[in-house]
């Protein structure tokens, strides 16, 4: 038997050699990485401050007398409103809602006062 009826052998002219273990095989592009997701902004802090005092002014007999939280609520939700429209940050329905509940925190307790003001002024004087 001949050679050629073996068929006619193929030889690959300059072939590369195969890529070392870890690396691309040669030719081909480098792989091409998605960028990193952007986290989603901030929530502000002086909403959610803002909103715990409001219910704490609400919830709590004893400051009904006292509106400290409520004072404070509706200035830290003042700060958090302009914060959130200036940075882009989240939070502005906290910073709502604290502030609604701070001035009907405040209106509560100037008529708590006023209710008692309007008691001790218009009550009977003890018998002799």
């Amino acid at each position: 038997m001949s050679d050629q009826a073996q068929g006619p052998s193929v030889e690959v002219p300059d072939a590369p050699d195969p890529a070392p273990p870890g690396y691309p095989p040669a030719g081909y592009a480098p792989a091409q990485y998605a960028a990193a997701p952007t986290p989603p902004p901030r929530t502000e802090t002086f909403a959610a401050t803002s909103l715990v005092l409001g219910i704490l002014g609400l919830a709590l007999p004893c400051f009904w007398l006292f509106p400290a939280p409520q004072v404070i609520a509706v200035i830290l939700g003042h700060i958090a409103l302009a914060q959130t429209r200036t940075f882009g940050t989240r939070g502005r329905g906290m910073a709502t809602t604290g502030l609604v509940l701070g001035y009907l925190g405040i209106a509560f307790a100037l008529g708590c006062l006023a209710a008692l003001l309007v008691g001790a002024l218009t009550a009977a004087p003890a018998p002799a």
